[in-house]
């Protein structure tokens, strides 16, 4: 988003200003308010400005530029009920032209820090002359939960392609606000980002500092903080269209860092362990991911022969948790004992472990293994016939979808080197296990027949 910085607002107030009657009157003549307030409601709605009009003053009557043309215009201050107060030019017959009072202060700010006169407007009704006034409206618009007095507020800028305005506004408590305000005729929404999120605009916070914006995101995991991690360093990562943000946080062990997602409140709605977020924004840049990857794969070698599945885990691949209860994390795990590797379903609240081949996970409604090939899973699925007698060496197999037993089996079919093969019955068992192997001629004709060459 490309912004329009206040040198351009202050060449066309300055341009109207050589024009205008007691543009520079320093105080306001009742005359001037009472003309106002009975002939700004009218421009108010012509300009599509979202304004209630608490007061208003008749600023002056001269010519301004339309389409390369001097045209007679009346230009009026407002105030507005809703937060911002607005300069309005208003040509006769032709469409008005509006600019906030901050972005005007913001020009008379700037003159005045490099010690030269403004040279154009500025607002002068009580209402309009105090940023923090003019914001709070907006950020209670927005939603913002925390923020009961804006203390500082700044125009940054606007996008003429967009049709807003950009404002900072720091609250009492510290934090600080990028306001988002869209014009008449904007297709954007209002919104209030967080000055942790400024490097969505491409700018940095004046009146909030990087480290309170770090402050403020290490405290939000509270209890959610894993105990191993003493935070000692963050940051914003993401903002998904959901609003929902995520953040990284370091720890001092160097590895024990994570990822936080929580809402525009701020509540906490996961904490996701490096080592399982490499998937996300480009993963953690404040812990050292190579450590935290192993001690992961050591948690994993554990939960795994806990829940009945003996594993030293090589490597692996986290789905995060089951969006449905029981909420079981979802991770495919390759084995120092298995050529292949297999989906498992690891309990976290509750729930049966499950632990499948990845030919079976379809049964699951879980993707194609990316840690291993269909062809890995042969060597463990040949070791399961030999198991019962028979003899197999697998070259292709395929999971017979749609396919169950009376007692809840479902079925493999593999072909092997040489010809033949074989129908593999598995239990409802929630841990991988063979209750019968069927020669092809023994399924032929059923549900369960032999299709593989």
């Amino acid at each position: 988003m490309k912004l329009l910085r206040i040198g351009m607002v202050a060449a066309v107030m300055m341009a109207f200003a050589g024009h205008a009657m007691a543009a520079d009157a320093p105080k306001i003549d009742p005359a001037q308010r009472t003309q106002g307030m009975k002939e700004a409601p009218a421009v108010v709605q012509s300009a599509g400005l979202d304004c209630t009009i608490t007061d208003a003053l008749f600023v002056g009557q001269g010519s301004t530029k339309v389409d390369g043309k001097d045209v007679d215009s009346k230009v009026y201050e407002v105030a507005c009920k809703e937060g911002l107060g607005y300069f309005i030019i208003s040509p006769k017959a032709s469409a008005a032209q509006v600019y906030d009072c901050l972005a005007l202060k913001s020009v008379a700010d700037a003159a005045a820090k490099a010690g030269k006169p403004s040279g154009g407007q500025t607002c002068k009704l009580p209402a309009n002359l105090d940023p923090k006034q003019s914001l709070q409206p907006l950020l209670a618009k927005a939603n913002v939960p925390s923020c009961a007095t804006v203390t500082e507020g700044r125009y940054l800028g606007s996008s003429a392609a967009d049709l807003i305005a950009i404002y900072e506004a720091r609250c009492d408590n510290g934090h600080g606000y990028l306001i988002t305000d869209p014009k008449p005729g904007s297709k954007r929404t209002l919104t209030a980002n967080d000055c942790s999120e400024a490097g969505l605009f491409g700018i940095k916070c004046q009146f909030t500092t990087d480290a309170e914006i770090k402050q403020q995101i290490l405290t939000l995991p509270g209890s959610s903080n894993p105990a191993a991690c003493k935070p000692s360093d963050a940051r914003w990562v993401v903002t998904a269209v959901s609003g929902d943000r995520y953040y990284e946080i370091g720890c001092a062990d160097g590895k024990s860092g994570y990822f936080l997602e929580a809402d525009m409140a701020g509540k906490v709605k996961q904490v996701i362990p490096c080592a399982l977020a490499e998937q996300l924004a480009g993963g953690c840049t404040l812990t050292n991911i190579d450590v935290a990857r192993t001690e992961q794969a050591g948690l994993y070698t554990t939960l795994a022969t806990k829940m009945g599945y003996p594993c030293t885990v090589t490597k692996y691949q986290s789905l995060n948790l089951e969006t449905n209860a029981p909420h079981r994390e979802v991770v495919e795990l390759a084995c120092k004992e298995h050529p292949g590797s297999m989906w498992t379903l690891i309990p976290t609240e509750g729930g049966d472990p499950v632990a499948v081949n990845c030919l079976r996970a379809q049964a699951l409604g879980l993707p194609t293994c990316k840690l291993s090939t269909p062809a890995d899973t042969y060597a463990d699925i040949g070791s399961q016939i030999t198991a019962h007698g028979k003899t197999c060496a697998v070259t292709n197999a395929r999971y017979i979808n749609g396919v169950r037993s009376q007692q809840g089996d479902d079925f493999v079919e593999v072909a092997c080197g040489g010809g033949g093969g074989f129908v593999i019955a598995y239990t409802p068992a929630t841990i991988e296990k063979v209750r019968d192997v069927f020669d092809c001629k023994e399924t032929a004709g059923t549900t369960r027949a032999c299709t593989l060459k």
